[in-house]
């Protein structure tokens, strides 16, 4: 008995059908393309921040300066990382510290910005309306930092309604458990009761000025 081959019919649906997953697939590639690239932005950094420790752990100081895209970072054959990474557009990835009560360098932040506008990161450290080294830079939305500062340390100024209920400007409100910041002095006024300690921030510690 002969096999029954597919009718016209079949054969036009089954093209269509691989046209459909040839367009599904053509518009999903760009969009996993990005993920993939901002993982291993994060990857990068996180490699990073563990050389630095590194660093600091053998010198009591984190260095001035991150080595250049594909050098070797270390110090008198001590090596931290080799091949340093950089960012896909072979520009290094963006790096302020600064010096504590003495010489040596105390701090550090890392930043960069993810293709992935809508990765839910960039909302847990604080970054969807930017971070950066200082309040007129504030042009990263992603990064990593030593643990005795913040990421969005610089570029989170904002009107809050302070522990005794009047609205006020923040440096890190984040520091102060703030229920709310406002871009305005008159939105804040809208959405502060002074009468309701649900709408005030818990405590002042983020009135400071940060560290610049």
């Amino acid at each position: 008995m002969k096999k029954k081959g597919l009718t016209l019919i079949e054969l036009l649906v089954v093209i269509a059908l691989l046209g459909l997953l040839v367009l599904v697939a053509a518009f999903a590639a760009p969009s996993q393309l990005k993920k993939a690239r901002d993982a291993r932005r994060k990857a990068d950094l996180d490699r990073v921040k563990v050389a630095l420790y590194d660093y600091y752990f053998d010198h009591d100081c984190f260095p001035e300066e991150l080595p250049g895209c594909g050098e070797n970072f270390g110090v008198e054959g001590e090596p931290y990382l080799n091949n340093f990474p950089c960012d896909f557009n072979g520009q290094p990835y963006v790096y302020v510290t600064r010096k504590g009560g003495g010489e040596c360098k105390q701090w550090f932040r890392i930043f960069t910005n993810l293709e992935n506008k809508a990765d839910p990161v960039i909302d847990k450290i604080h970054c969807r309306t930017g971070c950066g080294p200082s309040k007129t830079k504030c042009l990263y939305n992603y990064g990593v930092a030593s643990t005795n500062t913040q990421i969005y340390r610089n570029c989170s100024d904002s009107w809050v309604c302070n522990p005794g209920g009047e609205c006020e400007r923040f440096e890190d409100p984040w520091m102060s458990g703030c229920p709310a910041q406002y871009g305005t002095e008159e939105a804040c006024e809208a959405g502060c009761d002074k009468h309701d300690p649900a709408t005030h921030c818990q405590n002042a510690s983020g009135k400071q000025k940060p560290q610049e």
